[in-house]
């Protein structure tokens, strides 16, 4: 099964000044709109629950290169989970028992600033960073499988060489400026100063971003891939998958309804649909 070439020239590696802080100390802290951004990269962290520590205590804990938490489940080909936003690798409960038992290895990780994983801002491009950090520890991967958030960095992780057989998507966004503007207005930032909030989000991640529109950067991949979506994911609509799976050359689309951007998760369909497409790109290695 042929491999997507690597194209990191199209998204470079973040400069290390970018990996601290975006703002100098000499600029003004106090203008609303870099508070703004900066919030933009900052995930609400949750303390896990009794039934997330109950799953993770049911796997293996890996000491990774890359610093970042992850746990490992199962013997056989991996498979790599990517959480969405402020989530965490304890919520692919419901579907990675299952991919133990249809005979994968099963890693999830907690991406940057997520989870037990070190940090505090995380941007969809690190994210992808780390997704490739973590594929060159484990070997070539028999998948990946991205939620949200997630999905988008896996993408973008398999243009960048993510060494995998074939890629899930489940409730992707697509246009990752879109995403930017829907957050900027929740969090009040004036129609007038959207295109210097993009662009200041643009300097932080070291990309712009409308080169990181997830649909374009599925253009370019030859990766079979599964992009499942709900009807009424009211988070990212369906016209977001819809989207990345027209561009994806080798992609199959799966959508449901009454899950929502969440619940999508622990639904039997999907986590069924999942492991055939696995299964099936697994017969074809």
């Amino acid at each position: 099964m042929a491999l997507a070439k690597s194209h990191l020239s199209k998204t470079p590696a973040i400069p290390e000044r970018l990996k601290k802080t975006l703002f100098q100390e000499d600029q003004n802290l106090s203008d609303p709109l870099y508070l703004a951004v900066e919030q933009f990269f900052k995930p609400r962290k949750s303390e896990p629950t009794t039934r997330d520590i109950d799953f993770i205590n049911k796997g293996q804990n890996l000491a990774l290169k890359c610093g970042l938490a992850a746990t490992a489940w199962g013997d056989g080909p991996p498979v790599l989970l990517a959480h969405g936003w402020e989530s965490r690798r304890s919520h692919w409960s419901a579907i990675a028992p299952m991919l133990v038992e249809s005979g994968y290895r099963v890693i999830a990780m907690d991406a940057p600033a997520h989870g037990d994983s070190p940090g505090d801002q995380v941007s969809v491009v690190q994210y992808a960073l780390s997704i490739n950090n973590i594929g060159k520890e484990l070997g070539h991967l028999e998948g990946v499988i991205g939620h949200s958030f997630g999905g988008a960095a896996a993408t973008i992780a398999c243009r960048n060489g993510l060494q995998t057989h074939c890629a899930i998507l489940i409730s992707a966004p697509s246009s990752i400026s879109t995403l930017c503007i829907n957050w900027a207005i929740k969090y009040g930032v004036s129609p007038s100063d959207i295109p210097r909030f993009l662009e200041l989000v643009s300097q932080k991640v070291g990309v712009h971003v409308d080169h990181m529109d997830i649909s374009l950067v599925a253009s370019e991949l030859s990766h079979p891939a599964l992009v499942i979506h709900d009807q009424g994911d009211d988070e990212i609509p369906l016209s977001e998958g819809l989207a990345i799976a027209a561009a994806w050359k080798d992609s199959k689309l799966f959508v449901t309804e009454r899950y929502g951007h969440r619940r999508i998760l622990i639904a039997k369909d999907v986590i069924r649909e999942s492991i055939q497409f696995m299964n099936q790109c697994k017969s074809m290695n």
